[in-house]
Order: structure tokens, then sequence, then C-alpha cells
């Protein structure tokens, strides 16, 4: 499982890609179609394509068996079984450490991202929105960047500006810890956003981008 979850993040890029790709256009579809009518290999070509979109997006925004998620409307999946998170200390884009007292005490979001994945930089300008108008005497928002450690810091550091969102640079350890975890609690795919409690609990589990209104009005239920 730890080799399957290293290998699904290490091309999260990719596979949130392809997820793009996927939710395209119909007309972008249709122009593919056209361009793959000119000879084999190109239709040889784009079939395989398509079949690999077909997968990332499943593996990307799968909320269980048989349910797939849109990438941008509203899901959640309910949890009431009093569920935290596992401790956590990661190095902060801000300097400090990033641990589960960030949030202690306050409903909160905690996002694992990656700068790769076009729908999570979606996702991060979506939270800087939420920042503008959220009280942070009240709420928390971390985002924590799934690989790369301190190595990916520039590339984080350009989609994150607001301070009072946490920023973590992770390398793997938050996911591993994942696994003490029930199944569906686990990333799967990002973004991959859990909304927690005052008390810390898991309350939604969230996948795909998430627009800044509903994330605060869900965040508002718990406060």
């Amino acid at each position: 499982m730890f080799n399957y979850l290293i290998l699904a993040l290490v091309v999260l890029s990719t596979s949130c890609s392809g997820t793009a790709k996927n939710h395209s256009s119909t007309s972008g579809s249709s122009g593919r179609g056209q361009a793959g009518k000119t000879d084999s290999t190109t239709r040889d070509t784009t079939s395989s394509r398509r079949a690999s979109e077909s997968m990332t997006t499943q593996s990307a925004h799968s909320a269980g068996p048989a349910h797939v998620v849109p990438a941008v409307e509203p899901a959640a999946e309910a949890s009431k079984s009093g569920v935290s998170l596992p401790s956590f200390a990661i190095p902060s884009l801000w300097g400090n450490t990033c641990t589960n007292s960030d949030y202690k005490g306050k409903p909160a979001i905690v996002e694992v991202w990656s700068a790769g994945c076009p729908h999570c930089v979606n996702q991060a300008e979506e939270l800087e929105k939420l920042a503008k108008s959220l009280d942070f005497s009240k709420f928390a928002v971390i985002a924590i960047h799934a690989t790369g450690g301190k190595s990916v810091k520039k590339s984080v550091a350009s989609h994150f500006t607001n301070k009072k969102i946490q920023v973590c640079l992770d390398n793997m350890s938050f996911v591993r810890s994942l696994k003490t975890l029930a199944y569906k609690y686990r990333v799967r795919g990002v973004p991959h956003l859990f909304i927690l409690d005052k008390k810390g609990n898991i309350q939604v589990v969230l996948r795909g981008t998430k627009k800044a209104k509903f994330l605060k009005k869900v965040l508002k239920t718990y406060e």
C-alpha cells in the first residue's frame, strides 16, 4: 500500500492534468476526434490517451466504490465517528512548523494538494479568496503539499501569499500516516480536503476543487 501511495502521489501532476482534460468541453473532444481521422496512428494515440484519462479521473476523484465526485461541484462524505487526524509536524512555508495545534479548538480545513495539479492550483486560489473573509480567530486553514518537502518551496510559494493559511511542505509523511484511518478518509487523489470540527474530529471529506463560498458555509456549520 505504501508503494502504491508513493507512486500515486509522485505522478499526481500527470493524473490531475489528465482529469482536467477529461473535464474539458465537448468541442475540445470533438477536435481531437477530427484530428484522429487523419491516419490510423493518430487514432490509436487518441484512443490510448482517452483510456488513460478515464482511469486517472477515477483515481483522482473517486469518493468510493462506484461513486465519482465531480471536480468542481460540492460533494461530501459526512462522518460522526469522532475520528481525528494523526499527529504531524511538518516544515511550514512561513518558516515555522505545521502541527495539529494549528487548528486546536477551531473548525478547520486541512487540505492535501500538489502544485503540479491544475485542480489544486484552482483550489489554492479559492483558499486565498476564502482567507480574505474568514475570521482566523475562529477558524483555521492548513494546506499540506504532499511531496517534495522544502525542495518545492519556491513552487508552493507561487500559489499562496496569505500567511494566515498555514502552508506545509511535506514529503509524504502525512499521507503515509493516514493508513491508520479507515479507507474512506485516505488520499486517493488531490485536492483532498478534510473538514474538522472544534474538537479536531473529521466531519467531512471533500475531493476535487471546492469554491470559497461553499467551504465557508461548511466551516460555519461547525462554529
